[in-house]
């Protein structure tokens, strides 16, 4: 797992947020290709609905110029359960990152 160096900005985790909240998601898997952005909750996999983050909330970016997928990780306190299920999905270790906000 990369420790990924680079802060996310709180205004660029409230407009991610708050692109999944508008248009309803409800859930995805690793795997899934339907949007650019997806917020997981590792305690029932549903989307977490919230402005802000809290933990066991998982920031699930597919980068759009790139055919890896990667998983960005915010504030879980349950790291080894989220990369667990990570890697079911197919993610290596080296596509996990933990952002620091």
């Amino acid at each position: 797992m990369k420790d990924f160096s680079a802060r996310v900005s709180s205004e660029e985790v409230d407009r991610l947020l708050d692109y999944v909240y508008k248009n309803d998601y409800e859930i995805y898997c690793a795997n899934g290709c339907m949007s650019d952005f997806y917020i997981i909750n590792t305690e029932n996999l549903k989307v977490c609905k919230r402005r802000k983050p809290r933990k066991y909330t998982v920031l699930y970016y597919v980068p759009i110029n790139c055919w890896e997928d990667e998983l960005y990780i915010l504030q879980t306190d349950n790291l080894d359960k989220v990369i667990d299920y990570a890697m079911r999905y197919g993610l290596e270790e080296d596509d996990i990152n933990l952002l620091k906000c």
